[in-house]
């Protein structure tokens, strides 16, 4: 991508197997859980902590250009038959393209070099924490600090924290924020958070990324509105 200074990013993420941990570390992760219905909460939540969930797909997309890319996990679903979840205007305007986890993180570092400004929706507590501890886990080193400062804008615009007043008043989801201020509704009524563990584990990879990309347009989209009416 070219040296233009704005970048909007977001992340899917995705838990390992609960079964692919030690008894010992299954025992802790349950820790708190006190029956069964809390044993399944707590194992679907697994994939909200880098410690037990990897990073799946990241969009990227150039404010100024409109355009982007999203890495993403190979697909292992057949493709026979799949509704793609974009439209035409919609995919126009992104690349997709399959690689590792590692590989993901490496191209999404070497992308974030080029850019000043970042935005996200909940990067601050989510995104940006959870990339920097999978690159660290993975030996890849983050080629710059992209974590919001409190109270500012700068480098990282985190949408739900200004949109929030730094947690002054109640927080809302992308979607709900996306219905009230008139922004393209990102979310596809089939895909939500909880359904990317399956999604995962079934090989469908790209509606996941695909998915990505339309929260990448939304955030673009409410950023424009926070930036026109509510940036001091």
């Amino acid at each position: 991508m070219p040296n233009i200074h704005t970048l909007v990013f977001d992340i899917e993420t995705a838990a390992f197997p609960f079964e692919s941990y030690s008894e010992t570390d299954r025992d802790y992760l349950l820790k708190y859980a006190d029956d069964d219905d809390d044993k399944d909460l707590a194992i679907k939540r697994l994939n909200l902590y880098a410690m037990t969930a990897q990073v799946v797909s990241i969009g990227l997309l150039d404010v100024e250009r409109g355009k982007g890319k999203v890495f993403y996990q190979p697909q292992t679903a057949s493709v026979e038959g799949r509704k793609p979840l974009l439209s035409e205007a919609e995919a126009a305007s992104v690349t997709f393209e399959e690689m590792t986890e590692g590989e993901i993180l490496t191209r999404f570092w070497d992308a974030a070099k080029n850019y000043s400004q970042f935005v996200s929706f909940n990067g601050n507590k989510f995104d940006v924490p959870f990339l920097n501890l999978r690159s660290a886990l993975l030996r890849i080193r983050p080629s710059k600090n992209i974590l919001g400062k409190f109270r500012t804008s700068e480098p990282h615009t985190d949408l739900l924290s200004e949109l929030t007043y730094h947690g002054a008043t109640r927080k809302f989801n992308l979607e709900f924020y996306c219905n009230r201020f008139g922004v393209t509704n990102p979310k596809d009524p089939s895909i939500h958070g909880e359904h990317i563990n399956q999604m995962f584990t079934e090989g469908r990879t790209l509606d996941i990324a695909e998915s990505c990309w339309r929260d990448c347009l939304a955030t673009s989209e409410l950023y424009a509105v926070w930036k026109t009416y509510l940036k001091f």
